[in-house]
């Protein structure tokens, strides 16, 4: 049996963006990207190595199970939302890389609103092998299989993935305000230090959609959790799908 998860601070209150230094790096850097690839592609550099539209995440992204009905005292949403699953990892190059973060970033296309929500890298999740957590199937299997089970964990469809280092995203904040024409000179390998099923023209549009929804209408939660066990007695956090799917606005009060 489940037992809920004290927290000493709420997992089920989001947070002001204005107060969020982590999101607003996070989203920012993420818009940076999406603009330095776009302005790359349109003029045709040359030598880089690209990793958009990775085969295995592209094909990890179409083989999602539909999202399950709303539960008792909700309904689905009639907004449009953009979903996109953003993992860090120590090391992109490397044969087995470890991975460090996730989030889900949500953006309300309908009502011009975003959520970050931070999934817990001991996050349970079900795949055709048994039970384990989000850590452990990544370092087995990688990022193209963690994609249907987060996906069904969190009863919410994934638009997109991204896999990328916090050495990127740390190098991308501190070009903070220098405009694209100044990132792209100063450093093109950044054109490479990301993983994404998106294309050029998805990632364009997606980082049209954070911009366009303005800072002040993003908020940032953690996932709402209890605590949970794997059949081996290792500790996990199971996601409260319906809580989380009410918190970026997916489900809404019947």
């Amino acid at each position: 049996m489940l037992h809920k998860r004290e927290r000493f601070e709420r997992s089920d209150v989001s947070k002001s963006m204005a107060g969020g230094t982590a999101l607003a790096v996070g989203v920012l850097v993420f818009l940076v990207v999406g603009l330095a690839i776009g302005f790359a592609w349109a003029r045709s550099r040359s030598g880089i190595d690209s990793r958009l539209s990775d085969a295995d995440l592209s094909s990890a992204v179409a083989s999602q199970a539909a999202v399950a009905g709303p539960g008792d005292g909700y309904t689905a949403s009639t907004d449009t939302f953009t979903n996109v699953l953003l993992l860090t990892v120590d090391d992109l190059d490397a044969e087995s890389p470890t991975l460090t973060s996730a989030q889900l970033l949500s953006i309300n296309v309908s009502a011009g609103t975003g959520t970050l929500v931070s999934l817990p890298l001991d996050t349970q999740l079900t795949t055709e092998a048994g039970n384990t957590t989000l850590a452990a199937l990544f370092a087995s299997s990688g990022a193209s299989a963690c994609i249907a089970p987060v996906a069904a964990a969190t009863n919410t469809q994934l638009s997109h993935a991204i896999v990328a280092t916090s050495e990127i995203w740390d190098k991308l904040a501190s070009y903070k305000g220098s405009g694209v024409h100044a990132i792209l000179g100063s450093d093109s390998d950044l054109i490479s230090s990301i993983k994404t099923d998106m294309d050029n023209d998805q990632l364009m549009d997606v980082a049209e959609l954070v911009q366009s929804t303005g800072v002040a209408n993003w908020t940032r939660a953690d996932a709402p959790v209890s605590a949970g066990s794997l059949d081996d007695g290792t500790a996990t956090s199971v996601i409260d799908a319906t809580q989380l799917d009410a918190q970026i606005g997916t489900l809404v009060a019947a």
